[in-house]
């Protein structure tokens, strides 16, 4: 940051810059890993911004409020600096950290939310350690900044990934804490601690009444907290399959490979229907109940030994066992 304040000779301006410059990397990677014309819906921007704003600011009275009766508004702001700790830092943090980091791996791998959270939450923390030199300075500017990445992330996920919410309530509170002065660095002192820790019980209880109240579902499920179990099968297989129903979202990116192995296994049936002509494309699915003696064709349930990969098994929402 103090070479870009050399260059622009603006504190204001550097912290922009210095946060489009960390973040262009970022995008350019997630649009060739997710290539996705939704990019906005997926990070959460396109939510209620009202309805977040709103929230943001009931959560951040008990900080306002304490921070104006015990330490009044400070007489050396300084209103790009001010600007750039506040507006600047809670929408690219929030961004990067919540919408992007935690998002990809919460979202997009089987993780879970313990997992992804400490890992976003650990290099969010890292990130402020700049503060101070003292070792127990940091460790306590580490610890706070660990937990308010937690209670973001949270926030984010239950109010149905909607970012504004923790972008306005990371705003507030660093508005508040610049305004009031409340602390040389982000751990504070003890006064202004007992401020942030009401603001944080408070944005939680009103989360759980909201949810209650409007009925919606919770996002952090127990599942969903410690990640999902890769389903494990056979992958020494003998035709005819048997099949049994199994989760749909589960394997569903080897939809495609799976066709074409069920295409194979129809090719290797002299007496399917594609060998004898016919144009469908639907394969009938074997019975176990159907006997070669009794059947119209004998050579249509001959086993046929295969080695599959596991994770080739599952298709169409059917596990073969």
């Amino acid at each position: 940051m103090e070479w870009m304040d050399l260059w622009v000779n603006q504190r204001l301006v550097s912290y922009i810059l210095t946060y489009i410059l960390l973040g262009v990397p970022l995008f350019v990677a997630t649009g060739f890993v997710n290539v996705s014309p939704a990019i906005y819906n997926y990070l959460g921007l396109r939510a209620d911004m009202p309805k977040a704003l709103i929230a943001a600011l009931v959560f951040a009275i008990p900080m306002m409020i304490g921070g104006l009766a015990e330490f009044g508004i400070s007489q050396t702001i300084s209103w790009p600096n001010l600007i750039a700790k506040t507006i600047v830092v809670g929408c690219f943090e929030e961004l990067y950290f919540r919408g992007f980091l935690f998002g990809q791996l919460f979202r997009k791998t089987r993780l879970g939310f313990i997992l992804s959270i400490l890992v976003c939450s650990a290099l969010f923390a890292a990130g402020h350690l700049y503060q101070s030199h003292d070792p127990a300075i940091l460790a306590g500017v580490f610890l706070m900044t660990f937990m308010g990445s937690v209670l973001f992330a949270w926030l984010y996920v239950e109010w149905d990934y909607n970012l504004w919410v923790p972008i306005f309530l990371h705003t507030f509170m660093n508005l508040a804490w610049q305004l009031f002065m409340m602390g040389e660095n982000a751990l504070g002192n003890s006064h202004s601690n007992i401020y942030r820790g009401v603001t944080i019980a408070l944005s939680i209880i009103l989360t759980l009444i909201y949810k209650r109240r409007t009925g919606e579902n919770w996002q952090l499920t127990r599942k969903r907290c410690f990640g999902e179990k890769r389903c494990r099968v056979r992958s020494n297989l003998l035709l005819p399959f048997s099949y049994r129903k199994t989760n749909e979202n589960q394997c569903c990116r080897y939809k495609r490979i799976g066709q074409l192995f069920a295409h194979l296994r129809d090719l290797l049936n002299p007496l399917s229907p594609s060998r004898r002509g016919h144009c469908s494309r639907q394969w009938a699915k074997p019975s176990l109940r159907e006997s070669p003696s009794t059947s119209q064709n004998p050579l249509r349930f001959i086993p046929v030994k295969l080695i599959i990969p596991k994770k080739f098994v599952q298709l169409n929402n059917i596990c073969y066992v």
